[in-house]
């Protein structure tokens, strides 16, 4: 068998470890990278026995394979490394394999600009978080190819475990993505997120009056929604400003227009108090 595996190795480049890693078999994954020595130049259609084997969940042969190297290599269809393929998967145990055994840099990017740290961020993997915040050289406000890091991803998607975790190492709490220009707190309005909203607001650096690209602020926002416990957070806080669109359209102006009737009585009740 042993002669097998090494014939293997030297007129098939690896087949029979690309195929262990793929369909999880581990004795066979064993006695091929016995015969094989090196597994750098082994890859199947640009995918590494690593990759093979953590789209399939195969962590028993993951583990086998992790001090072999190949940890940094991108696969062909989204760039993905290992760490950000374990990452994306939510496969804690796996990234943390790779964290503790092999040499990972935690900062490469796939073909759309992400991360392991972004993928975990937007798929509410809160463990991975906290295991990559856990390595110096991470870099928390890295942005993806949208401009979104891994603050926004979290506050849009209402992970606020992750938005927790982030905030306690002080991740820039303002930055916008590219393409609406809207800040973490302005998705997490948005969409609704109002323990999110909470977070954010407790934050010192938080910059409460910056406008989207419509020159909407968060305010705004949660007045065009009706999202009427999330506009009373907002009008409690200290240097709120009142600014229009560039439409020309101010908060109160946003709730009548929806109908949002009780949002637009609070609206009313802050700006008639702001002009007496």
């Amino acid at each position: 068998m042993p002669r097998l595996y090494s014939r293997n190795a030297r007129r098939t480049n690896g087949s029979a470890l690309l195929w262990a890693s793929k369909h999880g078999y581990v004795n066979a994954a064993r006695q091929s990278l016995a015969s094989l020595g090196s597994i750098q130049k082994i890859a199947m259609d640009g995918f590494t026995p690593m990759h093979l084997a953590l789209s399939g969940g195969h962590l028993e042969v993951a583990r086998l394979l992790v001090k072999h190297g190949q940890l940094n290599v991108r696969d062909p269809r989204l760039g993905q490394t290992p760490c950000a393929l374990a990452s994306c998967k939510g496969n804690a145990a796996m990234v943390r394999i790779l964290l503790r055994e092999g040499e990972v840099d935690v900062n490469l990017k796939d073909f759309y600009g992400r991360t392991p740290m972004l993928w975990a961020a937007e798929n509410g993997h809160d463990e991975i978080v906290r295991l990559l915040l856990g390595r110096k050289d991470i870099n928390t406000d890295t942005r993806d190819s949208s401009g979104c890091t891994a603050l926004l991803l979290a506050a849009r998607q209402g992970n606020e475990a992750i938005v927790k975790d982030l905030l306690d190492t002080f991740a820039d709490v303002n930055i916008p993505d590219n393409i609406f220009r809207r800040t973490p707190l302005a998705w997490a309005v948005w969409h609704g997120h109002e323990s999110v909203v909470e977070l954010l607001l407790s934050s010192s650096a938080l910059g409460v009056n910056i406008k989207d690209n419509n020159g909407a602020t968060s305010l705004s926002l949660a007045a065009f929604h009706g999202r009427r416990a999330i506009v009373k957070l907002l009008l409690a806080q200290d240097g709120l400003e009142y600014n229009q669109d560039k439409y020309g359209r101010t908060p109160l102006d946003w709730a009548l227009i929806r109908g949002h009737k009780d949002v637009s009585q609070a609206l009313a009740e802050f700006v008639k108090v702001r002009t007496v």
